[in-house]
């Protein structure tokens, strides 16, 4: 900011000295004018026979010389480099003034003894009122004006002072006085006229500099309207590309599901995709719960899958997955038995009808043939093998359960797999233990069906029916927390897996949801006491 003062600054210093010289050459006619006419009434004045031939000498002179300040007036006008030698300019203007007044000064002084004392005093009269004009009419120039007083009045001044004469050491000290007075004065005015010169050239200044900056504003602002308008086209552009992005979309969208339900099957491995798989879940769901049947899930993964799962989709990784695909069919042998790609690198095997014991027989099964198959691991500084982690997990269906909740202990069991290390099989175990309770004929005596009904009621169960167990019971999954209690007998338990013996006496307490199957132990037969949770 400080440079850009400082230039602006110079700049009307430069121009006010510009406009200064402008004025002075311009305002050299109206001098001339005034000099042609203070000549003539001079000439008019001192007219005699004896200064005829001086006077029309001197007239001559300064028509010659005001003829070669008009040209030179002219030619500052004309010149294109006026500004740039303003210097030169000045210096021709200032001798061209000295010239003049010096011809004034001198008609003073070669008048004296010629003329008579009145036509003296009304030529230096004539010569003080040129000074005062040059004074006005260059509106206080100190140069010019100083020059002017100095040439006119400083020679009759010093010529007056150097005569033996009291009258005319007065008039010469008076013109001394009148000329520093004269001089004095334009100081004075120059100073204030130089300060308007000065403002004036900077107001042309700055009013340029606002012009150029209004121009840029104006280029700037046309270029942002042009831009403006560039960008509503672009966005117009933008928007119907969008529309017809969204709309292709929408076509693919549609397409994609239509191709799911057209085509069931995963295009890589060829086995039955995920959205088909939870159909046929929910579709042998609801059949079994009516035939009163256990369903199993067997839900296995890659021991590698989820940190590798970009590299399964590549063509090696597809290769692999399908090798792993074709062990799984070889394992959905029985009839409804499916098997499914449930994601990147996740299978799912549906048993219907299976118990624990099978799915889990199975489960092993798969593991080992995935391992023996001895399927050579593509990803470098893995494992030489691939290896799965399995779930499994056993349900009979019931209107309190639904598919979501096989589908989501098969994942946990598979989870708790993954956790252990992986190459193994887990089967699901639920949160909820069940109780067993032995009888003790010490403390509690002989096992009668009134002391076990008396026993249940005191753990807040309520008996039911007694009845005889069939030989084999398959496997159920109570609706609400219920117990059972020997009252005659032997009885096998298996509970997700887990076998027990109850002898008569004993109490079982399972809750609601879990997987259980009996079976007949021995040849004496077996009455069971039901109960349920009391209200």
């Amino acid at each position: 900011m400080m440079q850009s003062e400082q230039t602006v600054s110079a700049g009307a210093r430069q121009g006010a000295r510009a406009g200064c010289i402008d004025m002075l050459f311009g305002e050299t006619r109206t001098e001339a004018g005034v000099g042609v006419v203070m000549s003539v009434l001079a000439a008019a004045i001192l007219w005699a026979p004896d200064t005829q031939a001086m006077l029309l000498g001197w007239l001559g002179w300064m028509a010659v010389l005001y003829g070669l300040r008009l040209g030179l007036s002219w030619s500052h006008h004309r010149s294109p480099s006026r500004n740039a030698r303003a210097t030169a300019w000045s210096v021709l203007f200032t001798l061209g003034v000295a010239g003049t007044f010096l011809t004034w000064g001198l008609l003073g002084v070669a008048m004296y003894g010629r003329a008579t004392p009145y036509q003296q005093g009304f030529v230096l009269l004539l010569s003080a009122c040129m000074v005062l004009a040059t004074l006005a009419i260059y509106r206080g120039a100190a140069l010019t004006v100083t020059t002017s007083a100095l040439a006119a009045l400083l020679p009759p001044a010093g010529y007056f002072l150097m005569q033996a004469d009291d009258f005319l050491d007065a008039a010469g000290g008076a013109l001394a006085i009148f000329t520093v007075t004269v001089i004095a004065a334009a100081l004075r005015l120059d100073r204030t006229l130089s300060g308007y010169f000065h403002l004036r050239a900077e107001h042309r200044h700055l009013t340029g500099e606002l012009r150029a900056r209004q121009d840029e504003l104006g280029k700037l602002g046309l270029t942002a309207k042009t831009s403006l308008a560039r960008c509503g086209e672009l966005e117009s552009a933008l928007d119907q590309t969008t529309t017809s992005l969204v709309a292709a979309t929408r076509r693919s969208e549609t397409l994609s599901e239509t191709l799911v339900r057209v085509a069931p099957h995963c295009p890589v491995t060829g086995l039955t995709n995920r959205r088909r798989f939870q159909e046929i879940v929910h579709v042998e769901w609801r059949r079994l719960m009516r035939e009163g049947r256990p369903l199993s899930l067997i839900m296995f993964d890659l021991d590698d899958g989820d940190g590798n799962a970009a590299f399964y989709r590549s063509v090696a990784g597809s290769a692999c997955l399908c090798r792993i695909a074709e062990v799984a069919r070889g394992h959905a042998r029985r009839a409804g038995d499916t098997a499914g790609r449930y994601g990147e690198t996740r299978f799912g095997i549906l048993l219907p009808g299976a118990n624990t014991a099978t799915a889990r027989r199975i489960a092993e099964d798969l593991r080992h043939a995935i391992e023996a198959h001895w399927i050579a691991h593509p990803i470098p500084g893995a494992s030489p093998t691939v290896t799965v982690h399995v779930g499994v997990a056993t349900l009979v269906p019931s209107p309190i359960s639904g598919p979501e909740d096989l589908l989501g202990r098969a994942e946990d069991a598979m989870y708790q797999a993954g956790f252990q290390g992986g190459n193994r099989v887990v089967g699901y175990q639920s949160l909820d233990t069940f109780g067993l309770v032995r009888w003790d004929p010490q403390a509690d005596g002989t096992p009668t069906e009134q002391a076990l009904v008396d026993k249940l009621f005191a753990w807040g169960y309520r008996a039911g029916i007694t009845y005889q167990s069939p030989d084999k019971t398959a496997e159920r999954c109570p609706d609400l927390p219920s117990a059972c209690a020997v009252v005659s007998g032997k009885l096998g338990l298996s509970i997700e897996g887990q076998s027990f013996e109850l002898d008569m006496g004993d109490c079982l307490f399972l809750p609601r949801g879990k997987t259980y199957s009996a079976e007949v132990l021995g040849n004496d037969p077996v009455w069971l006491l039901d109960a349920s949770k009391a209200s």
